[in-house]
């Protein structure tokens, strides 16, 4: 075991003898004669002194081109540095070459709304670079000159005049479309009568007739999205001027008990079949009028005439609630609750 150590470190005696010139110091590895890239190294030149305080190996290199210079070791070995600078200047002549036989092959290809007819000279940007400009005619019929580059990325696609269709929130091909299927159809309390002609990109208008009898003409993709939903007739009587009334929790509790499943007293209403009127469903100044003019006060509640009947005009009135409290249902048993449900479904 003691021989094959000293062995051992007698080999590495020589190996480091070998890697010590005279002076003490550690042998550099020559690279004379190597090529990295276009670069050709015909010698170590003087070291390079970095700000921090290190020393930086320089090499003579000649580049494939014929250029001498004096490159960094270590960018040269890395990849940073290919050539004297001569292939990015080719690459970029390629791309310039490109680009002019480019056009040839643009004239009278569309890009959008846009098609090519020819270039123009360029225009100079503030740095002094040069920007491509191109003449280009819209589908509309009008020309005008573009950048180059936008017109290929997709940045400029008409001369404008699609931009006005855009805003309304209608594109061409709708506006050409038939809105005959939407005739007669209401939505909210607004019916669409009749289409109204248009002027050049004006937003597609129809008539309409609401619950109130006014006629007016209002922009049919207001009247999809649910932006106008009336004349202007209800304006005054907003449902949130009347949601502190007393009324308008007696018309939320009622639409809770029948279309709630949720809510406790669902199976004794909505369970049971009981409906509420169209009239009273989704209006609730139809049932807040209605209310007003049938007799109601404080104090007084709602009650079915017909227990099994829905919430109808014909079938509701005001009662105290201590006589509405005596009319109720006999309790059915939870057997004869199931055997209902089970028939109903």
């Amino acid at each position: 075991m003691v021989k094959d150590f000293n062995i051992l470190k007698y080999f590495f005696t020589l190996i480091l003898i070998n890697r010590i010139n005279n002076k003490g110091k550690y042998m550099k590895q020559d690279y004379t004669g190597q090529k990295f890239g276009r670069m050709l190294i015909l010698k170590e030149a003087e070291p390079k002194i970095q700000p921090n305080g290190n020393r930086a190996r320089m090499v003579l290199c000649q580049c494939d081109c014929g250029t001498i210079k004096t490159v960094n070791l270590a960018s040269l070995k890395g990849g940073l540095i290919k050539s004297c600078g001569c292939y990015n200047r080719e690459v970029a002549s390629k791309t310039l070459s490109k680009k002019k036989i480019l056009i040839e092959h643009l004239v009278e290809k569309k890009f959008g709304n846009f098609q090519v007819l020819k270039e123009v000279e360029p225009k100079i940007r503030n740095n002094g670079r040069k920007r491509r400009m191109v003449l280009c005619k819209c589908d509309c019929g009008k020309e005008k000159i573009v950048n180059l580059d936008s017109l290929l990325s997709g940045k400029s696609k008409s001369c404008g005049c699609g931009m006005s269709s855009i805003r309304n929130g209608i594109t061409h091909n709708v506006r050409r479309k038939s809105i005959k299927h939407l005739i007669g159809k209401k939505y909210n309390r607004l019916t669409i009568i009749s289409e109204i002609e248009l002027k050049k990109y004006e937003p597609k208008k129809v008539l309409c007739r609401c619950d109130c009898g006014k006629e007016k003409i209002i922009v049919l993709s207001n009247i999809i999205k649910g932006k106008s939903k009336t004349c202007g007739c209800m304006q005054g009587m907003s449902t949130h001027k009347l949601s502190e009334h007393r009324l308008y929790d007696t018309w939320t509790n009622m639409k809770q008990r029948c279309l709630n499943p949720k809510n406790k007293k669902y199976n004794s209403y909505g369970g049971r079949g009981i409906k509420i009127c169209n009239e009273w469903l989704n209006d609730f100044m139809n049932f807040y009028n209605w209310a007003m003019a049938n007799g109601y006060k404080k104090g007084l509640t709602i009650d079915r005439i017909n227990n099994d009947g829905n919430y109808e005009p014909l079938n509701c009135q005001w009662i105290p609630h201590k006589d509405n409290s005596i009319k109720h249902r006999p309790r059915m048993s939870k057997k004869e609750n199931d055997i209902r449900t089970n028939l109903r479904l």
